[in-house]
C-alpha cells in the first residue's frame, strides 16, 4: 500500500493489542467508571483485576501477575501516593498510570514523584 512501510501494520491488518499487558490492576473505587474503564480496555488488554480500595490493591499486587498498574488518583480508605509507594516498594518494575478528572498539576507531579508512570 503506498505510504506505508513494509513492516507497519496495514490499516485492514489486526493489531493484538492484548499481547502489550497481559494482565492489568484497576484500583477504582467507583463501580461505574471501573465498569467504563474495563469496557474500553476490553480487547485492548488481557485480564483485568479490579480492585475497590488501597487494602483490595495492596492483596492483589501480592497474589496477582499484574503488568500495569491503572490507580484513580481519589482512594476513599488510602493515600493514594502513599499506596503508589507501596506498590512500588513490593513491585519496582510495575509500571503504574494515575487516573483523575482533576487538572492540578500538583497532583500530577506528587503521583509522577511518588513513582507513577504517567498520570492521565
Amino acid at each position: 500500500m503506498p505510504g506505508f512501510r513494509e513492516n507497519e501494520p496495514q490499516p485492514t491488518e489486526t493489531l493484538d493489542t492484548a499481547s502489550f499487558f497481559s494482565s492489568v490492576l484497576l484500583v477504582e473505587d467507583d463501580p461505574a467508571h471501573a465498569k467504563l474503564i474495563q469496557r474500553a480496555l476490553n480487547g485492548v488488554v488481557g485480564d483485568i483485576t479490579h480492585a475497590a480500595n488501597g487494602q483490595e490493591a495492596l492483596e492483589a499486587i501480592s497474589t496477582s501477575f499484574a503488568e500495569l498498574v491503572i490507580c484513580d488518583l481519589h482512594l476513599p480508605d488510602t493515600n493514594t501516593f502513599e499506596l503508589i509507594g507501596q506498590i512500588k516498594q513490593a513491585r519496582p518494575g510495575l509500571p503504574i498510570i494515575v487516573l483523575t478528572a482533576s487538572s492540578s498539576i500538583d497532583d500530577a507531579v506528587a503521583a509522577m514523584h511518588a513513582g507513577a508512570w504517567d498520570y492521565m
